[in-house]
């Protein structure tokens, strides 16, 4: 533990199948020419998984609705996300393979939010499921699986040199966050005090170009 594998991904368009694969404890290996989809079923997965695919292939963009069956610590978990073509969607939990989950009820279903708010988020859920402790990025929000994934999971848009993948506002501190957390070297009371001292440094920063402002004007009277 903490232990998270894929055992099968479907890919639906309506209530057509798109895509439907069961994967095995392993190494697996999509292979095809050049256009046959495997970056659309790559792009798929992440997504199922909590990802946010900034450049959808054509084909993949089409598809509505995601399941991932995995198996965390040893028990299994079906996921679903629906991609509506709107960045920051809820996922689905259903507590069963995903042959179970396909045939239950709406009841079985738990729906969890992209962000935190009046209740966890799916990053938050599957951590807890995971049994492994949140952890600040930075002072407005906490690492999530889309920051985990963007040291896991490498595309053909992102520069092959780059460590992390591109995502735009980002910042040095965050990736220091999110690297020492995999690494098992993060320290919470540190990095909230580092995020304090940013935030009293950033005041810091607003009073002394007041009190520059102020001089230069009265610098220039007797």
């Amino acid at each position: 533990k903490p232990t998270l594998m894929v055992d099968r991904l479907q890919v639906k368009r309506g209530s057509l199948v798109a895509f439907d694969e069961v994967f095995h404890s392993g190494v697996n290996v999509l292979f095809g020419h050049n256009g046959s989809g495997k970056t659309s079923v790559i792009q798929l997965l992440m997504y199922g998984l909590g990802y946010e695919v900034p450049n959808w292939k054509d084909e993949a963009g089409l598809c509505d609705n995601i399941y991932v069956g995995l198996t965390i610590n040893g028990s299994p978990l079906t996921i679903r996300r629906k991609n509506s073509g709107t960045d920051k969607q809820s996922m689905d939990f259903c507590f069963a393979d995903m042959d179970k989950a396909l045939c239950s009820p709406l009841t079985d279903w738990f729906n969890y939010p992209y962000a935190i708010g009046s209740k966890p988020s799916f990053s938050q859920k599957v951590f807890e499921i995971l049994d492994i402790p949140e952890a600040k990025a930075d002072s407005n929000s906490n690492v999530t699986l889309h920051q985990i994934y963007r040291l896991i999971y490498a595309d053909q848009s992102n520069s092959a040199s780059a460590i992390f993948n591109n995502e735009p506002f980002d910042s040095a501190f965050k990736r220091e966050s999110v690297g020492k957390y995999l690494l098992g070297l993060y320290d919470n009371e540190l990095y909230e005090a580092k995020i304090k001292l940013i935030e009293e440094d950033k005041k810091l920063q607003k009073i002394i170009a007041k009190l520059q402002a102020i001089h230069s004007v009265l610098g220039k009277t007797s």
